[in-house]
């Protein structure tokens, strides 16, 4: 893992014992806000799981279309450095992740800010993960079957 945080983001994350509610969120460690991007935030409102982080544009942009090519290009810098920090500092360590954006209302962006979710997985957190993101349109996940 990098042992300093690539410039542009920032992230997130809630401890697993306790509620968004009580207590504010923390910047992941060593995490330096820099152009472009915060510094991953590890608190989100709603975790999924925990250590969910949100890596959050600092400038107004509501949608990806929005960011130049070098803000997309640092995202995917600060996707690597945040899951790398994840996996070296949680325990357990997770066993996946999800990572994805809600990109406008009709994709489910409720906050009209960009900001780009690392959510950690674990086996046997639900019974049967396959399908993954394809589970936000209801009878489109198990195309499997």
């Amino acid at each position: 893992m990098a042992s300093t945080s690539p410039g542009l983001l920032s992230a997130l994350s809630w401890p697993s014992c306790q509620k968004p509610s009580s207590f504010a969120p923390r910047l992941l460690k060593n995490a330096k806000p820099r152009l472009g991007f915060a510094s991953p935030l590890a608190g989100v409102g709603y975790p999924v799981s925990p250590g969910h982080t949100l890596i959050i544009a600092r400038r107004p942009v509501t949608r990806f279309q929005e960011l130049t090519g070098t803000e997309k290009a640092r995202l995917l810098v600060w996707i690597d450095w945040t899951q790398e920090h994840l996996a070296a500092n949680l325990s357990p360590a997770p066993d996946g992740f999800n990572l994805g954006l809600n990109d406008g209302p009709a994709a489910g962006q409720t906050m009209p800010q960009l900001h780009f979710h690392v959510i950690p997985r674990y086996n046997g957190d639900v019974p049967d993960p396959r399908g993954g993101i394809r589970h936000v349109i209801p009878g489109k996940a198990r195309y499997w079957q």
